[in-house]
């Protein structure tokens, strides 16, 4: 493993290494510099640099809005607009979320460049105490009410609409 600590767009920019894995976990898009790194044009930068036969995964916020009008409607516009923003990039996308103690429910999005589906089974690993064959599947299983909201938008470094979504899913003032 080799730790770079650069702005991530400006290093995939200038970078020429192809990657197997991509791991993006990013602090969340509270703010226009952060929500750069969750556009459309990041994704794409990232896509050039991974395999045709590799995997990326993101760290997407949690998957729950607001309570709003429609009771069924109740994603998260910030998580729903990184996962359609990964998929206008290019990537086939699988949205996922898992219980993360210390922040709760969280949602993150494996993408890969080839259209593979989802994954359904484990690898064989020795001392796993949580994930098997049956979580792995759940992971990806979405209950009705954190379905996409309607009029979802991509996030774009000429429209960063993500940070309207990040402010209202968690209120004013937090995107500042």
């Amino acid at each position: 493993v080799t730790v770079v600590n650069a702005d991530g767009m400006s290093w995939l920019e200038e970078c020429e290494d192809v990657f197997d894995v991509v791991i993006v976990d990013l602090p969340d898009p509270r703010n226009y510099s952060l929500s750069k790194l969750y556009t459309r044009g990041f994704y794409r930068l990232v896509r050039r640099h991974l395999a045709e036969t590799g995997a990326m995964a993101v760290q997407a916020t949690t998957p729950y809005g607001p309570p709003g009008d429609d009771p069924g409607a109740r994603g998260s516009r910030a998580y729903w607009c990184i996962a359609k923003t990964i998929a206008d990039a290019g990537f086939s996308t699988h949205p996922y979320r898992a219980h993360v103690p210390s922040f709760g429910e969280w949602g993150f999005v494996l993408a890969n460049p080839k259209g593979r589906p989802a994954p359904e089974h484990l690898a064989p690993v020795e001392g796993l105490r949580y994930l098997n064959d049956d979580s792995l599947r759940s992971l990806f299983a979405w209950p009705s009410d954190l379905r996409a909201p309607p009029g979802v938008r991509v996030n774009r470094l000429d429209d960063q609409v993500l940070v309207q979504y990040y402010e209202a899913d968690w209120g004013t003032g937090r995107g500042e």
